[in-house]
């Protein structure tokens, strides 16, 4: 612990943390349970002036914390998540129903502010925030960045992706199918690095896309909270109703579908997951970003035809290749446009690995030491030992 005077915080209320201290709001908006359609809890809209007591303790925080040795410091971050994990069940049941600290770190170390639509640029034009870092859609995050450039601060963008999975013709189709749609999936589709465009040799085309049907044909699909659920909820309504247009898309221009799928009629957000049967190219559903339980799954037979297919996009944050040839594996897995490759796996972003994306998924990165490299300042010192005597 800190040997500071801990205050306790209600575990089901929402607050604003500011200076190590929980601190509630005038104004509230309400998180949605994407399962049943129903309202969450209070969460409190911070204010300018709470940005600004928050920015404050944060400065005055690390003239002491920065001070603190490594050794110390990763102690801390141990000792915080073996306490998370005292809470698990009760964690894991929080992010079921929004889709979303016992106090080891100093006051002002660690802020955290609920906002609106306000707060965003309030912190990246702010003059004492010397970095942002963002998650987010590819305009959302052009928009942080110009308003960043206000104060020239330093910022990271990880963005949205449009990844590839190339399967080739030498794979166990029995044995892949099941990472395939995992890949693809997980999350219902929620996950920027997602296997969201399926390019499959033509050779096993038809039998693996008869296995991955299989695969995802016995998930269940329901709220969160059912016992055995596999794939759960789009997150929010307006993620709902972008996945419910692909499907009307698809549907109006009578693309086959292979895995029929269905957006919910009920108040949650269920999305069965659908599978597009090799659609064109130019296709709504092959160049956007889905984000949700509907994919397309696509021929290929030529490598060149099949890389520059790929790479036609203007993001490039994630892709995959399946291959029992792992020569030949390297060699595709190079040659696509992205920042995070994975061979022969589903998707799996590892804390020491650099992730980053490339072209419009994002610029800088996260994890591994050039993520940590990404929020430190670097500063040179020219020392003439020689020089000393003439002084």
């Amino acid at each position: 612990m800190n040997g500071t005077k801990e205050t306790p915080i209600e575990f089901e209320k929402f607050h604003n943390i500011v200076d190590g201290l929980p601190r509630s709001s005038t104004n509230f908006h309400r998180g949605t349970n994407p399962s049943d359609g129903k309202e969450l809890w209070e969460v409190p809209i911070a204010s300018e002036n709470d940005l600004d007591d928050a920015v404050e303790a944060a400065r005055k925080a690390f003239k002491t914390w920065s001070k603190t040795k490594w050794e110390d410091r990763q102690e801390i971050i141990k000792n915080i998540a073996k306490e998370f994990m005292k809470y698990e069940a009760e964690m894991g049941k929080l992010v079921m129903l929004e889709g979303g600290k016992p106090k080891f770190l100093p006051p002002g170390v660690l802020q955290a502010l609920n906002g609106d639509d306000k707060l965003g640029p309030l912190m990246t034009e702010h003059p004492g925030i010397n970095m942002i870092t963002f998650t987010g859609s590819t305009p959302t995050g052009k928009r942080v960045m110009a308003s960043c450039a206000k104060t020239l601060k330093r910022v990271t963008l990880e963005l949205g992706g449009n990844s590839a999975a190339i399967i080739c013709p030498d794979v166990d189709v029995n044995k892949v199918a099941p990472k395939v749609a995992l890949a693809a999936f997980f999350n219902s589709g929620q996950i920027c690095v997602a296997s969201k465009r399926l390019y499959v040799h033509k050779d096993i085309y038809a039998d693996m896309l008869a296995a991955v049907k299989k695969v995802v044909e016995g998930w269940k699909t329901a709220p969160a909270v059912e016992e055995g659920t596999m794939l759960g909820p789009v997150q929010n309504k307006m993620q709902h109703a972008i996945v419910k247009d692909f499907f009307e898309d698809c549907a109006s221009q009578g693309y086959d579908f292979a895995l029929q799928g269905e957006v919910g009629k009920g108040e949650g957000f269920v999305v069965q997951p659908a599978i597009i049967d090799n659609p064109p190219d130019d296709s709504r559903i092959v160049r956007e970003e889905q984000f949700g339980p509907i994919v397309p799954m696509l021929q290929w037979e030529d490598e060149d035809e099949v890389i520059a297919r790929v790479n036609d996009t203007t993001t490039g944050l994630g892709g995959a290749v399946y291959c029992a040839d792992l020569d030949r594996a390297q060699r595709l897995a190079s040659r696509i446009e992205a920042g995070n490759i994975w061979i022969n796996s589903n998707e799996k972003p590892l804390p020491n690995a650099f992730f980053s994306g490339w072209k419009e998924s994002g610029i800088g990165g996260e994890s591994g030491r050039l993520g940590l490299y990404n929020y430190m300042n670097t500063q040179v010192t020219h020392l003439y030992k020689a020089d000393v005597a003439k002084l």
